[in-house]
Parts: C-alpha cells; sequence; structure tokens
C-alpha cells in the first residue's frame, strides 16, 4: 500500500515538472442528492458548476442523474446521463456505464478501489461525437464513521472521435488525472473537498489545477 501511494505521489509531481507553462486553476463546486429505493439500488442526482482564471474557457453548468447497482460485496454498476451547458451552444450529451470494485485490506480501514467506465458524448451544435475508456485506482483510508481522505489516479484514452463519417481519429491516451481528497460526513449529509490536477498529454501539454467542494444530501 505504501508502495502504491508513493508511486501515485512521485507520478502526479513528475507530470508537472515535464509539462510546459499552459496552466489553468479551476474551482468545481457541485450538490447531490441521493435515495436509496432498496439494499441494492441507489439513484442520484447532481448540479455542478465549474468555473476557472481564463475567461476564453469554458465555465460549464451540467445536470446529471443515474443509478447504481449492488452486485456483492466487492461490485457495482452505475449508468448515469449528463447535459452541461457550455459557451454558447456548445452544449453536450453524455451516457457512461461505470464498473466499480472495491476491496476492504489490513484493518479493514483500507479500502482498494478500481473503477472502469466507458461514456459517449455528443456536442450538440455540430453532432461530433466522442467516446472515451476511463480506469481509475486509488486507496481510501476511513479514520473514522465520520472522515475519510482518499488517493487515486486515472487514465483517459479517447477510443473515437467522429467529425464526420469521413474523418474519425483513432484512439488514443491523452489524459492522466491525480486527485487527494476528503469526505465528512453528519447526520445525512457529506461534505466533500479534493484537490485534482489534470494533465493532458497531447501536443499542449495542458495541466489543470482544481478545488472542488460539494455537498451531498441522503434523502434516505
Amino acid at each position: 500500500m505504501r508502495f502504491l501511494i508513493i508511486l501515485l505521489f512521485v507520478c502526479s509531481f513528475g507530470g508537472l515538472l515535464d509539462a510546459q507553462e499552459l496552466n489553468t486553476t479551476e474551482v468545481w463546486t457541485s450538490y447531490s442528492v441521493k435515495y436509496a429505493v432498496n439494499k441494492k439500488w441507489k439513484v442520484y442526482g447532481e448540479a455542478q458548476y465549474r468555473f476557472n482564471n481564463h475567461s476564453d474557457l469554458p465555465q460549464p453548468f451540467f445536470l446529471e442523474f443515474g443509478g447504481r447497482k449492488k452486485i456483492n460485496k466487492v461490485s457495482s454498476i452505475k449508468l448515469q446521463y449528463r447535459y452541461t451547458w457550455v459557451n454558447g451552444e456548445r452544449n453536450t450529451q453524455r451516457l457512461a456505464l461505470d464498473g466499480r470494485f472495491k476491496w476492504k485490506v489490513l484493518d479493514k480501514k483500507t479500502v482498494l478501489q478500481y473503477r472502469t467506465r466507458a461514456q459517449v458524448e455528443r456536442v450538440a451544435f455540430n453532432g461530433q461525437i466522442t467516446s472515451d475508456w476511463r480506469n481509475k485506482i486509488g486507496i481510501v483510508r476511513e479514520f473514522s464513521k465520520k472522515f475519510d481522505l482518499y488517493l487515486d489516479y486515472e487514465s483517459f484514452i479517447r477510443l473515437l472521435k467522429l467529425k464526420s463519417f469521413l474523418h474519425v481519429d483513432s484512439p488514443k491516451f491523452n489524459k492522466n488525472r491525480f486527485t487527494l481528497g476528503g469526505k465528512y460526513t453528519f447526520k445525512k449529509n457529506e461534505f466533500k473537498a479534493f484537490y485534482r490536477l489534470d494533465q493532458s498529454v497531447d501536443y499542449s501539454q495542458q495541466i489543470s489545477h482544481v478545488f472542488g467542494f460539494g455537498m451531498v444530501r441522503k434523502l434516505k
């Protein structure tokens, strides 16, 4: 476990050293509601606004809805739909399917997690379609029933970019994401905060420093 934490830490700061000076700072804010239909099914809705320090970049707002089904003690699946409002008419729709796995280790207060996601996104005004495959690994440390910290790494692979039937880009690895965050639970509410580093791996070598804050309300 220590080796994995050190590896994630070194990789995140190694990316900073190699990147060019094309950086942005972003703040993501969100509010979610969750409802447990039964022991296996949960549904949720979320609103999020993201803004950054560059006036010429998108300042998106989105609404997301989805449901998660528990398969067994270590695995679950989730289906989600997202509609995003971006500058002008560049609104997007996204559909994603997750497979999630988690294992408690050591004193059962440390959790190893893995998530794989396949997603398809469509831009409204020109009909452009993109498809991505994302894989995330992470560690969660539960300090108490109310508070835990986590560290994870996620890779983004662009499977498809369909500009027209005559122009289809080939698959490529296009982004790294490193996140350090925490969650505090009180009554039926959760407060989440994190720092995230997004590193593109294309010719631009853009890095985004993201500070996130969110509130989750459990209805049941």
